[in-house]
């Protein structure tokens, strides 16, 4: 599946989740979350949305926290 196929499939989406991949074609990691975001949005699975975002956003916080001061207290809540 190339990427005006994923576009072709996205077209039904918001245009608002559409323009987080206009500019990332290049990327490796984009093809991957367009697809979970596809499945998602066609199997109705709204509800895994806030567990997505929660993931990513501990990840986000883990990999910032890494030479941080703050890193032992980051560590110590999980």
């Amino acid at each position: 599946m190339d990427i005006s196929q994923i576009y072709y499939l996205f077209s039904k989406l918001p245009q608002s989740i559409l323009v987080l991949f206009k500019n990332q074609r290049e990327s490796v990691m984009w093809p991957v979350l367009q697809e979970l975001l596809y499945f998602l949005w066609i199997r109705k699975k709204y509800w895994l949305y806030p567990i997505l975002f929660s993931l990513v956003a501990v990840g986000i916080l883990l990999i910032y926290a890494q030479g941080s001061v703050l890193s032992p207290f980051i560590y110590a809540i999980f």
